[in-house]
């Protein structure tokens, strides 16, 4: 459904959104403090994409190994493809600030 509902514009300004969203979280964080970045999407431009242009922006930002995983590996998180069984796709990345 979803590529059939979305439009290319409609992703860029999720993606837009979500790294303001992102930003904004971030302020609030103290440093050594640690931020899970999750999303309901599996599109790569609103999950790594905006971890990789999160962390070009922000200096003191970091993409920790999870503890645990589920999911396959991507660059900076792990995403979680939608399950036969009836489980939602979605995609996580822990960020640290330093």
């Amino acid at each position: 459904d979803v590529k059939v509902i979305r439009t290319r514009a409609d992703v860029e300004q999720f993606a837009s959104l979500q790294l303001e969203l992102l930003q904004s979280a971030w302020l609030q964080l103290a440093a050594g403090g640690q931020l899970l970045y999750a999303t309901c999407s599996l599109l790569p431009q609103e999950n790594d994409a905006v971890i990789d242009a999160f962390i070009a922006r922000e200096s003191n930002a970091s993409v920790s190994p999870l503890p645990m995983t589920v999911g396959i590996d991507m660059r900076f998180g792990q995403q979680v493809i939608p399950s036969v069984d009836g489980g939602d796709g979605l995609y996580y990345s822990l960020l640290i600030k330093s």
